[in-house]
């Protein structure tokens, strides 16, 4: 196929079966030179991927390489986790 979408893919498979996973999209990818859009939660699959886009709250944050788009994460999540240590009042 010239395109091959996978929803999380790799959701609930141990690190032997993850890896051939990953080994088994690899070569599609040489040999048939196809895209593939994958959706998933594993940071892992930024280190294979040539480019990736983060979603925050249902919106497009970033787009970029693996990097660029950890960068933006640890800025986002270091926002939230700011916020939620905002000590609440003893007495009510």
């Amino acid at each position: 196929p010239k395109l091959l979408i996978l929803d999380e893919p790799d959701s609930g498979l141990d690190i032997v079966v993850y890896n051939e996973l990953y080994e088994l999209l690899d070569a599609i990818r040489n040999e048939t030179h196809s895209s593939i859009l994958l959706i998933t939660h594993r940071e892992e699959a930024g280190e294979v991927a040539d480019e990736g886009t983060l979603l925050w709250e249902g919106k497009v944050k970033a787009k970029g390489t693996f990097k660029e788009i950890m960068k933006k994460y640890c800025e986002l999540a270091g926002r939230k986790i700011k916020c939620q240590r905002i000590p609440c009042p003893t007495k009510y």
